[in-house]
């Protein structure tokens, strides 16, 4: 079979054959192509082509765009070997010449072409990991010159100068009549090259690499590591209680072994912990907050591999009424570093590229700890991204969150496929589960849950209280913005009292826009309130502001199976289960003669939304709706509200749903009276599945939850 042209190119290049190169180079502007992420100057340097390199190499160095040709299957194995770690920062992105060179560490031929190339901003950016990620050394930029520090010594080029260094010594034995057996041949250990603790001064500057495991003793604790630490894929294990304290310096290429104690204390706004594994059994009893790794982070925490299983118990100090405790599998929390007058901006802390695995862990708690468990951080308040959960993970009076437990500034790609499950016999707890979160509070944007949630509520309250089962896809209160996610897990509740459940989340007060849910929905309990998207949709009011919970360019193809064995108010909706008006207290006077009236001034609605999924079956159940369940009827007949910008928002239009028996909408409720009535369609309209996944609503929705992945 004859040659492709990429593979007559390759070829040529692989025997850096310069008269086959020249002769395809006459047909073809070869400086500016690149077979899939290589461009030709970046094979030559990774093939090393030192014939075909020194002919061309000037020209193509001008060279900065290029048309794309096929990627042989060859040039990938090679480039994971040349590599190594780094390799996962060029997944998409373009090999270019001057970070090939950079991967080869040829540092002086980086130096030499920098200025001539003048590369982007984003291959600024990867030089910069590229030499972290091997040597934890941070490169700079001057002007149209680059600094790269001295890189450590190779095994190779150690031996290489031991050899040297053997045949100098002998050769002045020699020279001065010195007899050898006086002289040691064997070379010192380079300085910073440790095989114990007790080589280390964490408090110090210095730059530590791993030669072999090391052991932290029980209850050992220093106030700050502020040194560098480069594993070289050696293990730290902290025995029972150990604590490393304030993490101002570096760590990568670790593994860290724990029993569930905090390994810092702190991680700083000037630290980083990169490429380590973490693996912890805990058994622990907690009456304070904390994370695996840290209870506060403000630095970079970035390709953290991290393995959890054992027992965590929430317990409460004596006579504590609410503890708050707040727990998180990688820190407690994400937090940030406030704008100052030195630091006009807010820092960050960061955790990305992470993954988590929980083996069969389980929680406990008591209702006086008030407990809760996020899988990578108890609160966010930094950036949190491109990470991933999964496992399982099992509670009891304490709640559950597959991604953090309060969301306050940015969830962004973030993946569950964690199973959690939560039961409670308490009175006086009301089991909660949130597939990524159970409080927003600012920003998720492009996450998916597809892992199994289960809550059961064993107990049906007391004269003091009536606790519920509450679950969401992805979060269980969203009181901001819910965009570009999906949940696609099956969501299960068992409650002997009530019941709310969403697809997307249980209780919603703001806005969740371009969304998607599927699987089963399976709800037995005494009443429920459940939707596809939400469960319950909610009214914030303060001042002059008020929010309402709003589903907009949303699909769900979630099948209810509702099993109800109360006779109070239940219902479940495709898109909304209960929608409530918002109504204000108004005074008509004053003094004596003045009287409170109810005005209304808004609500939630549905708008831009198919609803493509079932009601499998039901026992008992009030008011089902293909769109709503139950909402207030001033919304219904009025379908319309003032923002507080003075613009006018329609409650519901432009929805599509399956032609069936059920209605649009279950019922409306007065909020005077309480009294139900059944009403007609509004803003919806029925089609068949196919004209629905063929309607321009239903694909906009589609590839904006595409657009990230």
């Amino acid at each position: 079979m004859a040659q492709s042209f990429e593979e007559r190119l390759l070829d040529a290049i692989k025997r850096d054959d310069l008269k086959a190169f020249g002769a395809i180079a006459e047909g073809a502007r070869v400086g500016a192509l690149r077979l899939g992420r290589f461009p030709t100057l970046s094979l030559l340097y990774l093939f090393g082509a030192r014939k075909i390199l020194k002919a061309y190499e000037e020209n193509f160095l001008k060279i900065n765009a290029w048309e794309q040709a096929a990627e042989p299957a060859s040039i990938s194995a090679l480039f994971i070997k040349k590599a190594g770690k780094c390799a996962r920062l060029y997944l998409d992105e373009v090999v270019t010449p001057i970070e090939a060179l950079m991967l080869l560490n040829k540092t002086a031929k980086v130096k030499a072409v920098y200025p001539v190339v003048r590369p982007s901003e984003a291959v600024r950016s990867r030089l910069k990991e590229i030499y972290f990620i091997r040597y934890a050394l941070p490169v700079t930029f001057r002007g149209r010159g680059i600094e790269i520090p001295r890189r450590p010594l190779s095994r190779r080029e150690k031996k290489r100068l031991a050899l040297a260094c053997v045949g100098i010594v002998l050769a002045l034995a020699i020279i001065i009549s010195v007899p050898a057996v006086t002289l040691s041949l064997v070379p010192l250990p380079s300085r910073g090259e440790i095989t114990k603790l007790s080589q280390m001064d964490l408090a110090s500057n210095s730059t530590y690499r791993l030669k072999k495991d090391i052991y932290v003793p029980k209850s050992f604790s220093v106030q700050e590591v502020n040194c560098t630490i480069i594993g070289e894929g050696h293990a730290i294990t902290l025995e029972e209680g150990a604590s490393l304290g304030r993490l101002n310096g570096a760590l990568s290429d670790v593994k860290i072994v724990s029993r569930g104690t905090p390994v810092f204390t702190v991680c700083t706004n000037i630290s980083s912990i990169t490429d380590a594994t973490l693996n912890v059994t805990a058994e622990l009893e907690a009456t304070e907050s904390l994370g695996m790794l840290a209870i506060v982070n403000y630095g970079k925490i970035s390709g953290l591999t991290a393995t959890i299983g054992g027992n965590l118990s929430a317990m409460a100090e004596d006579g504590a009424q609410s503890a708050d405790l707040i727990f998180g599998g990688i820190v407690g929390e994400n937090s940030r570093v406030s704008a100052s007058a030195m630091e006009p901006s807010p820092q960050y802390g960061t955790i990305e590229n992470c993954t988590v695995t929980f083996n069969n862990f389980t929680l406990n708690g008591v209702v006086e700890a008030n407990a809760s468990f996020g899988g990578i951080a108890g609160i966010n308040n930094g950036i949190l991204q491109d990470c991933s959960v999964q496992g399982d993970i099992s509670s009891d009076t304490l709640d559950i969150a597959g991604v953090c437990y309060v969301n306050g500034h940015v969830i962004s790609r973030v993946f569950s496929e964690a199973n959690l499950s939560q039961t409670s016999d308490d009175a006086r707890w009301s089991p909660t589960i949130g597939g990524i979160v159970l409080e927003n509070d600012a920003t998720i944007e492009y996450c998916k849950n597809s892992g199994k949630i289960s809550v059961t509520n064993l107990s049906a309250g007391d004269e003091e209280s009536s606790p519920s089962a509450l679950m969401g896809g992805i979060a269980n209160e969203n009181n901001s913005v819910i965009r570009y996610c999906r949940s696609d897990g099956d969501l299960s509740a068992q409650s002997a009292s009530m019941a709310i459940a969403g697809g997307i989340a249980a209780r919603n007060l703001s806005n969740i826009t371009y969304c998607a849910t599927s699987g089963d929905m399976s709800i037995s309990a005494s009443s429920a309130t459940a939707g596809g998207i939400f469960g319950r949709s909610e009214v914030q009011i303060g001042g002059f502001y008020y929010y309402c919970g709003f589903a907009d360019m949303c699909v769900s193809e979630m099948k209810f199976d509702i099993a109800l064995s109360g006779d109070d108010l239940s219902c479940a909706g495709g898109i909304g289960g209960f929608i409530i008006e918002a109504v204000q207290d108004v005074s008509t006077g004053e003094g004596d003669g003045s009287q409170t009236m109810k005005k209304y001034i808004g609500g939630g609605g549905v708008t831009n939304c198919a609803f493509l999924g079932e009601l499998t079956s039901t026992s008992n159940i009030s008011y089902f709706g293909n769109i709503v369940g139950i909402c207030g009827k001033d919304i219904y007949y009025k379908n319309s509200y003032q923002m507080s910008d003075g613009s006018e928002k329609r409650n519901f239009e432009g929805n599509l749903y399956l032609p069936n028996t059920l209605p649009v909408f279950g019922a409306t409720i007065a909020a005077a009276d309480s009294a139900l009535s059944p009403v007609g369609p509004l803003g919806a309209e029925a089609l068949s599945e196919a004209e629905i996944r063929a309607s321009k609503l239903y694909n906009d929705i589609i590839a904006a939850l595409n657009a990230e992945e």
